[in-house]
């Protein structure tokens, strides 16, 4: 008797392990979908900010002023965005953007942000960046 109740035990403690891990698998699932979709709309929210890509032909033109007035990293092309919703920006932002204007020129290499308005030919930051 003493042998029937001990399996009996056993397996209905099988039976609430089981119950267990499937909650516990559930939760997480549940909880990688979540994250999933908040990463997808954190990615979706930041690519509202919209920016015109400088062409590689005024590009070249661009880059002969701005060395005018800065030493570039040679050897490394940037990225390089134009703003078109320099409000957006700021939200973002408000230290690093904070005198961004639309029109603005942003030159990203490895290791620095360059802020450049071209409608008055000058630099308006220039910002470290850190890897």
């Amino acid at each position: 008797m003493n042998n029937t109740n001990l399996q009996l035990n056993l397996e209905n403690e099988k039976r609430k392990q089981q119950r267990r891990n499937r909650w516990y698998f559930f939760i997480i699932v549940l909880s990688l979908l979540f994250l999933a979709g908040l990463f997808a709309y954190l990615v979706l929210t930041n690519r509202q900010v919209t920016f015109d890509t400088i062409e590689s032909k005024n590009f070249e033109e661009f880059k002969k002023n701005l060395q005018k007035v800065i030493i570039l990293p040679e050897n490394v092309d940037p990225s390089v965005i134009q703003v078109s919703d320099a409000e957006n920006l700021k939200k973002q932002s408000s230290l690093l953007y904070s005198q961004v204007e639309n029109d603005d020129v942003m030159l990203i290499y490895p290791n620095q942000l360059i802020i450049f308005r071209p409608s008055v030919n000058k630099i308006v930051n220039v910002f470290p960046v850190n890897n």
